[in-house]
């Protein structure tokens, strides 16, 4: 039954995530904050997140039924636009700094974050790579060195935006989708090596993130309580104030007082305060559901493109998705990974429902494809028993 509904169960996992990521959006940002009119502040936050959850179901949509060869055509033009917009956070009047970080450039008064596209033409690119070269995947420099050349020129611009989160999760879809096509496993391990080794060094020559990794081995240090594990704190005590029923829809403490930019990194944890661990589970299952469901179009996949496409998207979003999980119940240290799917923000959410997207698309092709080949097989049949008749 999974073989055959696969893409439908993953397409209801996603609007479910996507109805709960705007209910508890409306509720984090329904505080008792407004202006001397009287009228919500957050209102415009809300209206955002509508018009870009519209256009990430149009994208999906869009994405599910175009055909997937047409898709990974445009690999090298959505990977050059990427890196493109990526270089553009740079500029001057285009890119935009928060907090320090130029991560995001504005386009005709929209803020985008083009490291969410580098996402997928990361994936897009390795899945058209091995496709076209399959014979040379064992070979070292059209197998291993041509393409981890070409996925580290994104990861390091990212790098240079101060999102090492980001950064290290491409990384990780990379290497696992080099794993299943097959490169060789000294050069993948002598790659894991170095990046490990690099990675280690630049968080530990920044003071912020080598405070931030510390800070997670000293959680009873009241200093550390303070100040870089003060969020982690506040949301573990979020969660186990909600309990397993939860205080009640828009009757969250934390999010007024205490959790700051709860709307963001650490909704997962209003989701366990207001509606429970029910709801938590629940939000756990989905995500379980659709790696599943992903991993089950990438075996019925036809296509070598194919397969390793849908690998990359479901290692992605399901890698994404725990480890902000993992971050809100502090087993792993801060970093500002955003929840697929539920979390504020406008990039992350079309990027992702339009990856959705073509997950579905992969699993009409291969649906189409079986067909095609029983049909051919049935012919075969007849014309074959036709030929004996005859003779």
């Amino acid at each position: 039954m999974l073989y055959r509904y696969s893409a439908h169960l993953l397409f209801v996992c996603v609007l479910l995530l996507c109805a709960l990521g705007f209910v508890m959006l409306s509720s984090t940002v329904a505080v008792s904050t407004t202006n001397s009119q009287g009228s919500d502040m957050f209102a415009p936050i809300l209206k955002m997140q509508a018009l870009w959850l519209t256009l990430g179901l149009v994208v999906l949509l869009i994405a599910a039924f175009t055909p997937v060869d047409f898709i990974l055509r445009l690999t090298w033009p959505v990977f050059l636009v990427c890196v493109a917009m990526l270089v553009l956070c740079y500029v001057d009047g285009v890119g935009k700094s928060i907090k320090g970080a130029r991560r995001w450039i504005e386009l005709a008064g929209l803020t985008l974050q083009p490291s969410e596209l580098a996402k997928f033409s990361v994936i897009l690119l390795l899945g058209w790579w091995y496709q076209n070269y399959l014979k040379k995947t064992k070979t070292l420099i059209f197998g291993f060195l041509l393409p981890t050349t070409l996925t580290l020129l994104p990861i390091l611009l990212i790098l240079f935006q101060k999102d090492v989160g980001t950064a290290a999760l491409i990384f990780a879809t990379s290497f696992l989708v080099m794993f299943v096509a097959g490169v060789k496993k000294r050069y993948l391990a002598a790659l894991f090596l170095v990046v490990v080794v690099g990675f280690a060094g630049l968080v530990l020559r920044d003071p912020v993130r080598a405070k931030r990794l510390t800070s997670h081995f000293q959680k009873e240090n009241p200093q550390v309580l303070l100040e870089a594990g003060y969020q982690q704190r506040q949301s573990i005590i979020a969660l186990g104030s909600g309990g397993i029923e939860g205080v009640g829809l828009e009757r969250s403490l934390q999010k007024q007082f205490y959790l700051p930019e709860a709307h963001t990194d650490f909704i997962f944890a209003i989701i366990g305060e207001e509606l429970g661990l029910r709801f938590t589970l629940l939000v756990v299952a989905c995500y379980c559901l659709i790696a599943v469901c992903g991993m089950t179009i990438a075996n019925l996949s036809t296509r070598n493109a194919h397969a390793l496409v849908a690998v990359g998207i479901v290692t992605c979003l399901c890698l994404q998705a725990f480890t902000n999980i993992a971050v809100v119940t502090a087993i792993l240290p801060n970093k500002g990974l955003p929840l697929p799917f539920i979390s504020y923000g406008g990039s992350h959410l079309v990027v992702a429902l339009g990856m959705v997207g073509v997950l579905i698309s992969i699993s009409r092709s291969s649906t189409q494809a079986r067909g095609e080949d029983m049909h051919t097989r049935v012919a075969r049949y007849y014309l074959k028993n036709e030929s004996k008749a005859t003779a």
